[in-house]
Order: structure tokens, then sequence, then C-alpha cells
């Protein structure tokens, strides 16, 4: 299934614009992980690290709303 979808280009579009996304972020490397569109992490980093971030955006929707 997977094959088929890179043979096919089913999800060269979508690729396409993840790549343009990551290259606005500035983004040179992987893995690199953007959370809620405001938060970045790049690397490998400590589980806490990735907790964290999770937990401020969390914490940051909810003030919003």
């Amino acid at each position: 299934m997977a094959l088929a979808a890179l043979r096919q280009g089913t999800y060269a579009d979508d690729v396409e614009a993840d790549i343009r996304q990551g290259w606005a972020y500035g983004i040179s490397g992987v893995p690199f992980f953007v959370i809620d569109q405001r938060y970045g992490v790049s690397g490998a980093q400590d589980p806490n690290l990735f907790a964290r971030a999770l937990a401020q955006s969390a914490d940051e929707s909810q003030v919003q709303t």
C-alpha cells in the first residue's frame, strides 16, 4: 500500500507542502517537531522536554478559549 502511494505520487502535494512549511520555519535537519504551530523541538530530546512543551501548549490553548 505504501509502495503504491509512493509510485503513484498519492501524497506528493502534501509532502511538498510539508517541505515548504519546514523551510518557512527554518528547519534544516531531522528530527524536528512542531507543536501547535508555535513550538519547535529539534533533535532527539529528553521525553520530559516534550512533555513540558505539550503541557505549555495545552495550557496556552485553554487560556485562549
